[in-house]
């Protein structure tokens, strides 16, 4: 599986999205923070044109310069796990 991460400061990063990445060139995988120790964790299906997974995620701080490098293995493990059929 690959990721690609993109930190750029966008229209998406005005929304409080503190992680955006693509896997696979198919699935765009998003966390937008929803408190300072919550966030959303969706998935979309590019192909499909539609969401496989929408939930609320723990952050492990309320860090205002993206999200703790832990967080962002879990969410990639967790999207992994989807995608493999795991969750």
């Amino acid at each position: 599986y690959k990721f690609n991460t993109i930190w750029i400061v966008t229209e998406k990063s005005m929304k409080n999205v503190i992680w955006d990445a693509t896997l696979d060139n198919r699935y765009e995988c998003s966390v937008e923070r929803i408190s300072e120790y919550g966030g959303n964790l969706r998935v979309f299906d590019i192909k499909t044109s539609s969401v496989l997974l929408e939930e609320e995620v723990p952050l492990a701080y309320g860090g205002k310069f993206g999200p703790d490098m832990e967080d962002i293995i879990q969410w990639q493990n967790k999207v992994v796990d989807l995608i493999d059929g795991k969750d």
